[in-house]
């Protein structure tokens, strides 16, 4: 399922955008679990984001997105029926860029923005590795004209940190994205942390 058909240069829309990050977030830990102290004193900022298509065609499409200021372009590969995220430019400078055809998935890098990205079309599940070389599971699924991919991670003695995003079919952009870890409380429940998440205006 490819979305070069799906958008036109000139196409514009918003997105709610929630974000939640520890105060010194440079000195978070890998794996960053916060636990109530911290989340009780983490910043969380609220956006309205702006996003653009500023050029598109059969094998390629080029999106602009506004936030805090900075213009950042999103690069789309059209390959057959998938599409995916080749690289994420910040004016003239390349911030993030896949080698391999792949979901973009940071579950612990700059959780503040939403640069995860699914691949669109092919295979409905499978691993992929992350841009730190990690094992990462990949899942699409679909209900009532839903799609839902899914990006997770679980360190070995850690929280599984993940990615939802939902998205319609046949629209030119996802419904809601989610990110997320799930970890284990003092009783062994899981306990779902959401660090940032946006919903289509």
């Amino acid at each position: 399922m490819s979305n070069q058909n799906e958008w036109t240069k000139g196409d514009q829309w918003k997105v709610k955008w929630t974000a939640r990050s520890p105060v010194n977030a440079a000195l978070a830990p890998d794996p960053i679990v916060m636990d109530e102290s911290s989340r009780q004193t983490s910043v969380r900022t609220e956006d309205v984001l702006e996003f653009e298509v500023l050029k598109t065609d059969k094998s390629s499409t080029v999106i602009s997105l506004e936030l805090h200021g900075e213009t950042y372009e999103l690069h789309m590969i059209h390959a057959g029926d998938e599409t995916y995220l080749k690289k994420i430019q910040r004016k003239t400078s390349t911030i993030m860029e896949l080698k391999e055809k792949a979901p973009l998935f940071t579950p612990d890098l700059s959780y503040g923005l939403l640069f995860d990205f699914p691949l669109r079309g092919g295979a409905s599940r499978f691993m992929f590795k992350d841009l730190t070389g990690r094992d990462c599971q990949f899942e699409r699924t679909e209900k009532s004209g839903l799609l839902t991919y899914q990006m997770s991670y679980q360190y070995p003695a850690g929280p599984k940190m993940r990615t939802i995003i939902e998205w319609r079919v046949g629209a030119k952009w996802w419904q809601s994205f989610r990110r997320e870890s799930v970890y284990k409380d003092a009783k062994g429940q899981d306990i779902v942390d959401v660090f940032s998440e946006g919903i289509l205006l």
